[in-house]
Parts: C-alpha cells; structure tokens; sequence
C-alpha cells in the first residue's frame, strides 16, 4: 500500500509541477500551446492552456518514473521509506527542475534572437507569423519545457541512487557493520 502511495505523490507532484511551469511558460507565449502543440483545447486563454497542459504533459511523467522511485524508497531488506519520506526529496527534485528550465528558458530567450533560428526548429512557427519577440518568447518556451523534463527524468534516476544510499546509512546502526564501500 506505502508503494501505492509513493506512486500517488509522484503523479500529484508531477501534475503540480506541470501546471505552475505551464503557467508561466504559456502566459509568455500561449501560441507555443495553440500553434505548436495538438489543439485538444479549444481555448487561447494562457490559464486554461496551462491548466490543460500542465496535467496532460505531465501526469504521465509521474507516472512512468514513480515504480523506480518506490523500489528504490522500498525494496530489499533496507530499512523502508514511507510516501512522507520523500516530500522533500520530490521538492527539491522538482525546485531544481523548475530553475533549470528558467535558466534554460533565458537561454533560449537569447537564441531566439539568432535570425531564422526558430523558424528551423518548428516549421509550425512560420504558419503563425510571428514577430520577432514572440519568436524569442516560443524559443525560451520550447527551451524551458525541453530542460524540464530532461532535468526531472535525469534528476529522478539520481534521486533512487541517493534515496538507496540513505536506506543504507539507516541500515548501519541495525548492521554494527559499515556498508560496502562501493555505496559510499
């Protein structure tokens, strides 16, 4: 039941995260969810794309990286990691994704400015005609979501091997013994 549970959070974490980084991403340029996404929302309104967005894009994430996340909190003969265990964890985790995506959003701001850059990258773009700030507005877009879910798919793996490591420091104390130094 605690692995369930465990699955739960990362889906509602996931889903939560979606919506505020979609918040803001669509709010700096709606067309980058009207133009270059499926149209399953029949809306241009940024608060309702980033709402739709934000849980559609996302929950799968959640979804497909929770079972390593709950085998590494839960398997084995390790002391157990209970669902609260990992709040911080996944908010740190999810804090660091949001401010690689910004960073990584600036940075696409900046390659925006390079001419026929975006027009390159998202044939979809030239259909909209935009000017040239909302180009460099779709590039910090498209960078942001890109970095988010590389850093969040990345960031989850090197959270299971820290979350093991801590299994294993509780481990110690029961053991009398220090662990295999491979883990330390």
């Amino acid at each position: 039941m605690e692995s369930l549970k465990i699955v739960g959070l990362c889906i509602l974490s996931s889903i939560i995260y979606g919506i505020l980084h979609d918040l803001v991403t669509a709010n700096l340029c709606v067309e980058y969810f009207s133009v270059f996404h499926p149209k399953i929302f029949n809306t241009d309104n940024p608060w309702l794309l980033a709402l739709g967005w934000g849980f559609v894009a996302t929950w799968w994430m959640g979804l497909l990286l929770s079972p390593f996340i709950a085998v590494a909190a839960r398997s084995g003969a390790l002391p157990q990691l209970k669902w609260r265990d990992l709040i911080r964890p996944l908010a740190i985790l999810l804090l660091s994704s949001y401010t690689v995506a910004f960073i990584a959003g600036i940075v696409g701001y900046r390659i925006g400015t390079i001419p026929g850059w975006v027009l390159k990258q998202a044939p979809q773009v030239a259909e909209a005609h935009f000017t040239p700030a909302k180009e460099h507005l779709f590039t910090a877009d498209l960078y942001a979501h890109n970095a988010s879910y590389l850093t969040t798919g990345l960031g989850a793996f090197i959270l299971c091997f820290l979350l093991i490591r801590h299994r294993i420091k509780l481990y110690r104390p029961l053991l009398g013994a220090p662990p295999p130094q491979f883990w330390t």
